[in-house]
């Protein structure tokens, strides 16, 4: 039987290789759930797009999962699965409540959320979600003293 022999220094390296793959090496990364890709686009009642805002798509389930997607300058927005710090493109197959939650206004008020009040299919395909269109929301005020 052949004995392994570390020479002076040696050690310290193997140690610290060990170590770094022990500490870095074995992340755990959570299961991402199985996503189909997911897209749509959110207007307002005039025609102009919705730019900035949020759509978060919810099923109900507590599984650790958020499925949002953030509208560009054409309104446009690709759901995305959240799960941890991690994320998946797409959505999970499933059926879904909308809330839509509009940009911030130039003066900094937000405005309430949109709650859509039909539900929303994803399916094991690719999926073109109905264009929302929403009312221009009217920011929410403090009252003043």
């Amino acid at each position: 039987m052949k004995r392994l022999v570390l020479k002076k220094g040696m050690a310290s390296i193997a140690f610290s290789a060990l170590f770094a793959t022990i500490s870095f090496g074995c992340k755990q990364t959570p299961d991402m759930p199985a996503t189909y890709p997911a897209s749509g686009k959110v207007v307002y009642k005039d025609g102009n797009p919705m730019s900035g805002g949020v759509v978060q798509f919810q099923t109900g389930k507590d599984d650790g999962t958020t499925t949002v997607g953030e509208t560009d300058g054409r309104g446009h927005f690709a759901l995305q699965t959240l799960k941890g710090n991690h994320k998946k493109e797409g959505a999970q197959e499933g059926i879904y409540r909308v809330t839509i939650l509009p940009p911030q206004s130039d003066d900094h008020q937000i405005a309430p959320p949109i709650e859509i009040e039909e539900t929303y299919t994803i399916a094991a395909k690719e999926n073109v979600i109905p264009t929302f269109i929403v009312d221009r929301p009217q920011p929410s005020r403090g009252t003043t003293p």
